[in-house]
């Protein structure tokens, strides 16, 4: 399993303005587990994010044809060491250690293959509930060109997974807190940080 992660999206998805990386597959902590804040930086942020899950095999997909291979989706989480990140993109190096450490994405329970763009999606933080429905549909929009532009150079196998960072939903993470997801059929996610 492959896990692409997708980033600068405001402005819609393009090749030469979004950036993106790949996850290691023992980063993936399912919700309803809990996050162990690690000890080598002291300042995390979680981003939370569009995932997808590809359906089917294919490369070099025309953005015509993705909705065919959109398996599932959810909304789960990356998290990063943000003092650490900034360190290592200040020197000039990509920020693997911030970003590729164990448990640090979250995957959240899937909600079926339909489209989540009329669907309310509340994110509750601290108890404090926010509506994310609109950057889920934004996030969702841009699944085709995403999916043209990374099965270009990478082949998409069933199981693999897309992230796609929702532009501003982004949380300071403490310990004790407890941060959920959830749209009007489901608990999309639920991780208690420790």
């Amino acid at each position: 399993m492959k896990i692409f992660c997708i980033q600068d999206i405001e402005q819609g998805y393009s090749p030469e303005t979004s950036n993106w990386y790949s996850l290691p597959e023992s980063t993936v902590l399912r919700s309803g587990n809990p996050f162990y804040i690690p000890d080598f930086d002291t300042n995390f942020e979680v981003s939370f994010a569009l995932m997808i899950r590809i359906g089917r095999l294919g490369k070099s997909i025309a953005p015509r044809f993705v909705n065919r291979y959109i398996g599932d989706w959810t909304v789960g989480g990356v998290v990063k060491g943000k003092n650490l990140c900034e360190q290592l993109l200040a020197a000039g190096r990509f920020p693997a250690r911030a970003l590729c450490f164990d448990r640090s994405c979250w995957l959240g329970n899937y909600a079926g293959t339909e489209s989540p763009v009329d669907d309310r999606i509340e994110l509750t933080l601290e108890g404090v509930p926010y509506e994310i429905s609109s950057q889920v549909a934004h996030a969702w929009g841009c699944l085709p060109a995403i999916i043209a532009d990374l099965s270009r150079n990478n082949i998409m196998k069933m199981g693999d997974i897309i992230a796609v960072a929702l532009p501003g939903v982004e949380a300071q993470l403490k310990g004790e807190d407890r941060i959920r997801v959830s749209n009007s059929n489901n608990e999309l996610i639920d991780i208690r940080v420790k």
